[in-house]
């Protein structure tokens, strides 16, 4: 954890990122006119991930989108999303071509979960690992704001009841 004075805000530099941070978390400039801080993930070099384990399962089963913002600095191979109850074993994935990417630009990635691989028997309501990486020719990317998306409703209906009643004069004794 340090601080890239390389780091390509996204605010400074990509319009469709401060069009979606706007609306995801309101301002994005400070009281002084300058803009937020924001931070990514940095992955570099031929073959390497970031893994984070959850103490207790997360259910992504009344999703069906994950998103992320990818800028790729330079280099080519492939960027992947990997998540499941063991990323070894039981898991899904989506591959990311870091060439199909213009190099020093910031990417609104889109995943609709009928695009994931799967491997072993993963399932979306016992999530414990999820795994960003990169494999192939050496590349240097950054991978900002992962979230959710096209919330599954679930069509049914809802009843509620309401009862009155009077027993103190039966409770009188």
């Amino acid at each position: 954890n340090y601080d890239d004075i390389d780091f390509p805000d996204p605010l400074e530099e990509s319009s469709e990122f401060r069009s979606y941070y706007s609306e995801m978390y309101g301002t994005t400039k400070t009281s002084e006119g300058k803009y937020r801080k924001v931070s990514a993930i940095s992955i570099s070099g031929e073959t390497g991930y970031i893994q984070e384990t959850f103490l207790a399962p997360k259910d992504l089963s009344d999703y069906r989108q994950i998103n992320l913002w990818l800028y790729r600095e330079y280099g080519d191979g492939e960027f992947y999303l990997r998540f499941g109850s063991d990323a070894d074993v039981n898991y899904y994935e989506y591959s990311y071509p870091l060439s199909s990417q213009s190099t020093q630009t910031w990417a609104n990635i889109q995943i609709p979960f009928p695009d994931l691989t799967s491997e072993g028997n993963p399932i979306f309501n016992d999530i414990n690992q999820v795994r960003l990486g990169i494999r192939g020719l050496s590349a240097h990317i950054y991978i900002d704001d992962i979230y959710l998306s096209d919330v599954h409703s679930k069509e049914g209906q809802a009843q509620r009841y309401s009862v009155k009643a009077n027993f103190s004069k039966y409770l009188k004794g």
